[in-house]
Formats: structure tokens, C-alpha cells, sequence
């Protein structure tokens, strides 16, 4: 079954994963959403003590959470656009090849949706840039079979408050040479300043689970009831422990 998600926001972050790992009984499961609030969210490797800045987080009262896949710190608010993925694929490792298939999936209805993104690209190992600026960052994370993925699209930039947030990452992609989070970014209003943030995500929630169906046909597979039955135990586990 191919679902797109409802659009829901999320006021704490802390459904960034567990809202997906929920729906894994589904063969492709796309939740397209906005945050109602700022909240960093770490890497699954990331320490909070270099990724971000840990006394103005909370000075500001801002959450810091870890998401299950890898890649460097990020800032989600209320005007990035985020894509939540999770889908069952043939093979266990393939991750290079499905970051491509899935982020050219994504820039083909953004093209389609506003000539200003004809340009996107993949860049680095897995952004989404147009020429020099980055427009999203991706991750993955694989259980076996199992394959989240995760965008953040920054719709507008909120440069001031991401640099407020974050120092210069530790490890940065070549494209990047080293420029600050003002000259490095860039957000799709930026690019076409007559578009909406709620028509793209719109967009992006109706078109997506059948482009990822269609160019991942070959490679997605039934939900594994054993597989599948263990991330449910682990996401209520994980549950349980944040309650406690």
C-alpha cells in the first residue's frame, strides 16, 4: 500500500522518526509537514556539544533531539518543508543509489512545480542545491530492509536564527569551501518569491508516493512481518523510555 501522510505539525520534533517507523506496515509510507516551532535536530552520530549551541538552545527554549539518520545538525522551523520517507527495498546497503533515485524524484516535482527549480540538483554526498547554495539537506537511516529517508527543504532561509543556533558544521561538503550559513543557503521563496509554502508541500504530499513507486518499482518489496514487527517493539520501547 502507497501512502501519502496527513499534513501534521509537530510542536516538540520528537515524532521526526516515530511518526514514520509507525506506518512501516506500509510499503511506501510520505509524511510532508512543517514544524509549528524551532527545534535542532542532531544527527544520529552528532555531539550536541559541537553540533550546536547548547546555551542559547535552551536559552531560547529550543528542543535538541537526534534523528535516526546521519548528517550534520539542522534547524527546522515553521518555513522548511519536511519530507519523511519510509519504504521496503530489496537491497541492505544501496544507500548512494537511493538518495539519487529518491532526491530526483523530489527535484523532478519541485521542476514541475515552478520553472525557478529546473536548476536543483543533488550535490555533496546527498543535498539538494542549486548551483553553489544549498536548498535541503537529506539522511538515511536502514534497518535491513527498511529505508527512512528525510529532507528538510528550507522554504525561507531564517538565516540569522540558524546561525544563532549553529556554529559551522565539522565536516562540511566540498561544495560548500567553507562559507557561512548566509553564504552557503538558500530557500525556494528566494528563488520564486510568487510560490506557497502550503501549495509545495501540498504538491509534494499528493505527487511524491507515486513517483517513488514508479522509480523504485523494481526495487521495493512487501513489508518482512518479522521486520517489520521488530521496529514497531523498538519505536514503543523508545516511547516508553522518553515518557520515563
Amino acid at each position: 500500500m502507497v501512502e501519502g501522510g496527513e499534513p501534521t505539525g509537530c510542536a516538540s520534533g520528537t515524532d521526526i522518526d516515530r511518526g514514520v517507523v509507525s506506518q512501516c506496515w506500509r510499503k511506501i509510507y510520505v509524511r510532508v509537514w512543517s514544524p509549528e516551532r524551532d527545534v535542532v535536530v542532531l544527527g544520529n552520530g552528532g555531539r550536541a556539544e559541537s553540533a550546536c549551541y547548547q546555551e542559547r538552545c535552551a536559552a531560547q527554549g529550543v528542543p535538541v533531539l537526534r534523528r535516526k539518520g546521519g548528517g550534520e545538525a539542522v534547524v527546522l522551523h515553521p518555513h522548511c518543508i519536511v519530507v519523511s520517507m519510509g519504504l521496503w527495498v530489496r537491497q541492505y546497503f544501496h544507500n548512494a543509489h537511493y538518495f539519487a533515485c529518491i532526491n530526483a524524484a523530489l527535484i523532478e516535482i519541485l521542476a514541475s512545480y515552478h520553472t525557478a527549480w529546473a536548476d536543483l540538483r543533488q550535490r555533496g554526498i546527498s543535498d539538494i542545491a542549486w548551483g553553489e547554495r544549498k536548498i535541503g539537506g537529506t539522511s538515511i537511516f536502514r534497518s535491513r530492509n527498511y529505508l527512512l529517508y528525510q529532507a528538510s527543504l528550507l522554504y525561507r532561509t531564517q538565516v540569522g536564527k540558524i546561525s544563532a543556533l549553529l556554529p559551522h558544521p565539522p565536516r562540511e561538503p566540498d561544495y560548500r569551501g567553507g562559507r557561512t550559513h548566509a553564504q552557503f543557503l538558500c530557500g525556494l521563496a528566494d528563488l520564486a518569491p510568487d510560490s506557497s509554502q502550503d501549495a509545495v508541500s501540498a504538491a509534494l504530499r499528493e505527487a511524491l508516493p507515486g513517483a517513488i513507486a514508479g522509480s523504485l518499482a523494481t526495487e521495493l518489496i512487501e513489508p518482512p512481518a518479522e521486520q517489520c514487527e521488530g521496529l514497531l517493539q523498538r519505536a514503543v520501547v523508545g516511547e516508553a523510555r522518553r515518557l520515563n
